[in-house]
Formats: structure tokens, C-alpha cells, sequence
């Protein structure tokens, strides 16, 4: 199994987080786009310039000070862990994609 299918399997099995966060900023649609392009990966396809483009740009402002403002807090709940917890297997995903894709485009050249 792949690094991206093992990725995108484990995501799968990992509890979707509360409403309460994944309403903030874009975060539905960078988890969509994550998983996208992890699946392009598992299935062997290439990636393009677009993809390493994104995600060296990360998740929107807002769903990223959400990110912070909840390793700031001293305690959290559940849910906030659970969302911590998922964002560190997106952000294990976004450094995947962007290493693949931009190995991709060292392979291509200029």
C-alpha cells in the first residue's frame, strides 16, 4: 500500500470533526481537496503545478487561527481534540502532496 492510500485510509477511519469546526473558513473544502489529490496519488497519477501551488499555501486564514488558537489553550475538549487530531493527518496529507508534486515538477524541468 502507498504512503498516500495508507494516508487516505487512515482518514477515512479517523471520526469526521464536530460541525463546530468544520464550518470555519474552507476547511470542508481543503479536506476535499486533500483528498483528491490523495486519491490521484494511490491511483499513480501525476500531479501537476496547480497542486504543489496549493499546498505550499496551506488552509485558508481562518481555519488555520482556529488551528492555533486551540494549541494555545491549555485544556481542550473532545472535540477539539478530535479536530486537532484530524488536522494533524491533513497536514500529513498537504506534506505528502507537496512533496510528490514538487517532485513532480524537478522531473518535468523548467
Amino acid at each position: 500500500m502507498s504512503k498516500a492510500s495508507d494516508l487516505r485510509a487512515r482518514l477515512q477511519i479517523t471520526p469526521y470533526p464536530d460541525a463546530a469546526f468544520t464550518t470555519v473558513g474552507a476547511f470542508e473544502l481543503w479536506t476535499s481537496y486533500l483528498d483528491g489529490y490523495l486519491l490521484r496519488l494511490a491511483e499513480g497519477a501525476p500531479l501537476d503545478h496547480k497542486a504543489a501551488a496549493m499546498m505550499r499555501g496551506g488552509a485558508d486564514d481562518e481555519t488555520q487561527r482556529l488551528v492555533s488558537s486551540l494549541r494555545a489553550k491549555p485544556e481542550l475538549s473532545d472535540g477539539e481534540r478530535g479536530f486537532l487530531h484530524y488536522w494533524a493527518l491533513l497536514e500529513e496529507a498537504r506534506q505528502l502532496i507537496l512533496d510528490e508534486a514538487e517532485s513532480a515538477e524537478r522531473r518535468r524541468g523548467p
